[in-house]
């Protein structure tokens, strides 16, 4: 059994405050909590307590360790010191200043007559400065944030007071919103973990958790998982599936040691409909309507651009270039026949558009989706 007093800190994950996991620092370090009990040992009811951030605690309970990670598990509050500074609230109320610049406010409470002090961390203060502090036990900050040319941004200011003999802190994250990087999912594979939002465009390729919305999305230049595409159920609402566009806006997150989008939200998307070739020929020519086709390959016209031709059944269609991905032009149009190892006899899924060129249909542009090698 271990005890620990520290001030209680922020809260990391959505929904814990049920199950009461959290962080506890002093001025040593931090430590995880995962798992709180209430005053009569009980789970799953951590709210009881009325612990706030600030808030100095004395707790116990068993040590272990997760993914290396030291934690306290389960623990038993022994004791609360109620902080003596506290944030009320914020104007606007998000505490979110727009990209072009402007204010935000804190409106904190304060219990002694030392006044507080204002903490922003080293690396906000090219962005973010304060521009008055009123006193008194109903204290008023206002911060200022420049212009931001970059991607979403945030940081976490501390107010501190003292009662002569202990020192109190109060936390307040301050956000401001930046332009979206239109990126290739290569770009965003290389780009660090943090707030920037990123706008990927790409083609479903599978499907991991309908429900949640978890899909591997990939374009011209890679392929990258998505943790959830907004809430619970909006994907199955949406009617998405695999082989559908999708334009999606997150963060770029990691897990693992594997990059992945999070947080991503569904901007646009593009249905993909698989039909036959027999299908696909009786089409009418229409450059905003994708198809997937899926058939044998029987000649290579070019195999740098991918020009071919698919068989299936009774049918039979040229192909105008398979392409990498969604978003291949130039040079990045070439070469994927050679990259996959595609042949002749070889079973080829592709998105495309139906066009007609001197009187004879074909599929236009081609995105490769998939491949079978011939048996």
């Amino acid at each position: 059994m271990c005890r620990q007093e520290a001030d209680h800190q922020r809260d990391p994950r959505p929904g814990n405050t049920t199950y009461g996991n959290w962080y506890l620092v002093d001025e040593t370090g931090e430590v995880y909590i995962y798992g709180t009990l209430d005053a009569k040992g009980g789970t799953k009811n951590f709210l009881s307590l009325g612990l706030e951030e600030g808030d100095i605690v004395t707790v116990e309970g068993p040590k272990t360790v997760y993914n290396g990670t030291v934690e306290l598990v389960d623990v038993t509050v022994v004791k609360i010191q109620k902080s003596l500074v506290k944030v009320e609230g914020y104007d606007p109320a998000d505490a979110t200043i727009p990209k072009e610049g402007g204010n935000v406010t804190v409106n904190l409470t304060c219990k002694t007559t030392n006044g507080i002090s204002v903490e922003i961390p080293e690396d906000a203060k090219s962005w973010l400065g304060i521009v008055s502090v009123t006193g008194g036990a109903e204290p008023v900050v206002t911060f200022h944030a420049n212009a931001n040319a970059g991607g979403d941004r945030s940081t976490t200011v501390v107010f501190k007071t003292t009662d002569g003999s202990k020192e109190y802190t109060a936390n307040a994250t301050i956000n401001q919103t930046g332009a979206i990087v239109e990126c290739s999912i290569a770009e965003f594979l290389e780009a660090e973990v943090g707030e920037t939002q990123y706008r990927l465009t790409g083609v479903i390729t599978s499907v991991a958790n309908a429900t949640f919305g978890n899909v591997y999305i990939r374009d011209f230049s890679g392929e990258t998982y998505v943790y959830g595409i907004g809430a619970r159920g909006d994907f199955e609402a949406a009617g998405l599936k695999a082989g559908d566009i999708v334009t999606l806006v997150g963060k770029r997150g990691v897990y693992r040691e594997t990059p992945q989008m999070t947080g991503a939200v569904l901007e646009s998307s593009i249905p993909v409909t698989p039909v036959s070739i027999d299908e696909f020929l009786n089409e009418p020519d229409d450059p905003n309507v994708y198809y997937m086709l899926t058939g044998t390959i029987t000649e290579i016209a070019n195999p740098d651009y991918g020009n071919l031709y698919l068989y299936d059944g009774d049918s039979q269609v040229y192909v105008y270039g398979c392409y990498p991905g969604w978003g291949a032009t130039g040079e990045y149009r070439k070469y994927l026949i050679a990259t996959e190892g595609i042949e002749v006899g070889d079973e080829l899924s592709v998105i495309g558009v139906k066009s007609t060129y001197k009187g004879t249909p074909q599929m236009a542009n081609g995105i490769y989706f998939s491949h079978k090698k011939a048996q």
